[in-house]
């Protein structure tokens, strides 16, 4: 099965639940209204490198000389669709984001080490991008038993934040506030469903964050040669 997940909006637009209902989904992620697709066959956690992110305003090629800058405008593109009063949700993608950097930079060596030949053109914090890709206001399908769907007669749930990763789906709520009744049964029926669901402080930050999302975050770059960018092709040649 592949699942599809619209991302980034208050709710889902007529245009992107009429394709999903068509079978379509893989030609409507645009701007302002994103959708990606996982496969839930394959145990593959979807990182940051993975996605080709529909910019509202796509980013200038200076913006993009370097992996710090392109781990900014990704950063600020993630913040924007948790919309524009999601305060928590931004905090949350910030120390996010910090807390990759800290994990490369205290790992640096061994990673310099694993691109052997290629630590000359590998910048360190490329390796970010294989961290787990955060789907902010991510929506998830339920049919009627309950079970995970992208279209038909299906009750979707806007949540915080989605990751695929090689444990399946989780969700992310951020703040330590108390919920609705109806939030927590919507919330409830997705665990049923097989979905992990927690809750995040926006306060936490660094490896401690990392540790709280999950063993798939405090060790993102293992089993992997070489990290990939987003914005640079699919990968680096190695030299002849």
């Amino acid at each position: 099965m592949k699942l599809v997940l619209p991302y980034g909006t208050v709710s889902v637009p007529s245009h992107v639940e009429a394709a999903l209902d068509s079978g379509q989904a893989a030609e409507i992620s645009h701007p302002g209204a994103p959708v990606i697709e996982v496969d839930c066959s394959r145990c593959a956690t979807l990182r940051l490198s993975d996605v080709s992110h529909p910019f509202t305003l796509p980013p200038e090629a200076q913006d993009l000389a370097h992996a710090e800058s392109q781990l900014t405008v990704l950063e600020h593109h993630l913040v924007k669709l948790c919309g524009v009063w999601a305060k928590p949700q931004a905090r949350f993608v910030a120390n996010y984001f910090s807390a990759l950097r800290g994990y490369v930079g205290e790992n640096q060596a061994a990673l310099e080490a694993r691109a052997g030949q290629l630590a000359g053109l590998v910048e360190p914090l490329h390796w970010c991008f294989a961290a787990p890709m955060p789907l902010p206001r991510a929506h998830i399908g339920l049919d009627e038993k309950g079970n995970l769907s992208n279209a038909g007669h299906i009750v979707r749930t806007r949540v915080d934040f989605a990751f695929w990763s090689d444990g399946g789906l989780s969700v992310m709520e951020i703040g330590t506030g108390n919920q609705t009744g109806g939030r927590r049964r919507a919330l409830e029926a997705l665990a049923d469903a097989g979905v992990r669901v927690d809750r995040i402080d926006p306060a936490l930050d660094g490896q401690a964050l990392l540790a709280r999302l999950g063993p798939g975050f405090t060790a993102f770059t293992d089993g992997l040669d070489l990290p990939e960018s987003p914005f640079h092709g699919r990968g680096l040649p190695v030299p002849a």
